[in-house]
């Protein structure tokens, strides 16, 4: 299991927010309690309390109004989201990850077969061919990460794009894929380009489905919960 960040006096109030949501069946529009409340019963002062509101209203969970409180305002669900950004990913949320991307890849490979400029395919070719079959193995893990960024792109569908570059942030630490061999990794990905390059969108649906087939249906190791 990889190594997750220490839990911050901020992580802990957020943590018992969650609690307290999940304990008490709250939904959109119940109330929270107060600051002095929820520093009392974590234990940690009102700045504390004060920071960790301040992130649930960037994320648009919460918001505070002068009279009316802290209210939710969006599905608590979303503060799980949390946890796939706090830190390395253990190897189970990497596996979940890796199956979501490439359940995504083979939904969009019609649109991006469809959709990707000259531009994009050439973009393709580059990456492809900054990859040293005889070179170290990390070379893998940026041509990797470019190269299903540039799939994403080329869909030109933007939360596609967002999704892929939150998805990009989560692999960052896992430096060298699983299969790191750069003679393979060019092997696999040629005829992906090349059937873009042809413009047979069929044949490059059938390649994303049979390269994206081992990241699908095999049941991922458990996930360590937190709370």
């Amino acid at each position: 299991m990889a190594n997750r960040r220490p839990a911050s006096s901020v992580d802990g109030v957020i943590l018992w927010l969650r609690r307290h949501i999940a304990t008490n069946g709250l939904r959109v529009g119940d109330a929270l309690p107060t600051e002095v409340e929820i520093a009392a019963k974590v234990g940690v002062n009102r700045s504390t309390v004060r920071e960790a509101i301040t992130g649930l209203k960037v994320l648009g969970i919460i918001e505070s109004r002068r009279r009316g409180g802290m209210r939710i305002v969006r599905d608590p669900v979303l503060l799980e989201l949390r946890d796939w950004f706090a830190g390395d990913l253990d190897d189970g949320m990497w596996q979940v990850a890796m199956e979501f991307r490439a359940a995504i890849e083979r939904g969009i490979a019609g649109v991006v077969a469809n959709r990707i400029t000259a531009a994009g395919i050439a973009r393709l070719r580059r990456l492809h061919g900054a990859v040293d079959a005889d070179g170290p193995a990390e070379q893998v893990a940026a041509a990797e990460r470019g190269f299903h960024s540039a799939l994403a792109d080329a869909s030109l569908n933007d939360l596609v794009r967002l999704m892929s570059t939150l998805l990009a942030a989560l692999f960052q630490d896992k430096t060298v894929p699983p299969q790191a061999d750069p003679a393979v990794w060019r092997r696999e990905h040629a005829p992906l380009i090349e059937a873009l390059e042809r413009r047979d969108a069929a044949t490059f649906v059938r390649l994303m489905a049979a390269h994206t087939e081992p990241y699908l249906g095999v049941r991922p190791a458990a996930r360590r919960r937190k709370d």
